[in-house]
Order: structure tokens, then sequence, then C-alpha cells
């Protein structure tokens, strides 16, 4: 047999083996247990798991994976559609109504409900603590909780582009 011929069917044996050494490999990653497991392919880590640590985009996928918004934009309809909320309505040009998803908590037990949401806003727009989305600070006036489920953010004009904020809250 010819020396070429020789060095393919090695290369040849030597990429069947590599091919099911990967295949083993593939079939005990999918043996892990996934109910505690976050995994997050990306090419550097993140800074923080702090969401509002920054604009990193190394930041934004990781906290999005641990963080929910109150509501996302669905890519299949470009809809926002409730998570954390289930509804939004404007109430005049400077007041936007959120009722708050029931039966929603934290990690630590503690409920999702409006006091955490006013509180979360203030820390989002507080330029000392969260300078990377500061800018939505300019066009807040407050926060208000109405209910425990219910919550009242008045701007200090009309901000159209409020509805993208939530997105990132």
């Amino acid at each position: 047999m010819s020396t070429i011929l020789q060095r393919v069917r090695v290369l040849g044996i030597a990429l069947g083996l590599l091919f099911l050494a990967s295949l083993s490999l593939c079939a005990n990653a999918q043996s892990v247990p996934r109910s505690k497991t976050l995994i997050i392919a990306q090419n550097f880590d993140p800074q923080t798991l702090w969401p509002n640590g920054t604009t990193a985009s190394t930041n934004l996928n990781a906290g999005a994976a641990i963080v929910e918004p109150l509501f996302w934009i669905n890519p299949a309809n470009n809809k926002m559609e409730g998570v954390l909320a289930t509804s939004y309505t404007m109430v005049s040009p400077t007041v936007h109504r959120i009722e708050l998803r029931k039966g929603v908590k934290f990690t630590n037990g503690e409920a999702m409900n409006a006091d955490a949401v006013v509180h979360t806003l203030n820390v989002f727009i507080d330029k000392v603590v969260t300078p990377a989305y500061s800018i939505y600070a300019g066009s807040m006036e407050k926060f208000e909780k109405v209910d425990d489920y219910t919550v009242l953010i008045h701007t200090k004009g009309p901000y159209p582009a409020i509805r993208l904020a939530f997105n990132q809250v």
C-alpha cells in the first residue's frame, strides 16, 4: 500500500475514534442532572452577576439567565408580553400602571410584590448605584405602590421609551 493511502487510512481511523469519543462525552454530558445546572456559553466570564452592574454583553447574557424582567418583547410577534407582570396600562402620558404576577417568589422565599418592584426600580435609576442605566433616571419622577400587586410609574413628561425600559428591569 502506498504511503499516502496508509496516511489517509490512519487519519480516517483517528477521526473515527475522535468522533466516537465525542459521542461518549455528549452522552455523559446529557446524563448530568440539569435541574440545578446553569450553562452559559460565551467567550468571556461576566464581570459581575449583578445584572445592573454593567451593560457589557457578558453580563447581560448571564443576567438574563438569572433575573427575569417585568416584560419582554416576543420576537415571534414583536409584542410586549408579561413575564413578572401581567399587564401594562398607560393611565396618562405620565402615569403607567403595572399589574404584577401573583405567587412569584425570590430564591430566598420572599414574595415578588409591589414593594420589591418599587425598590428595584429605585435602585435601577440610582445614578450612584447603577450608573450604567441611570439614563432612565432623568425621565422618572417616582414609583408608587398602589397595592401588593400594582405599581404606578410616574414620569416627568411623556416617555415613549418606557416600554423598552420594562424589558431591562
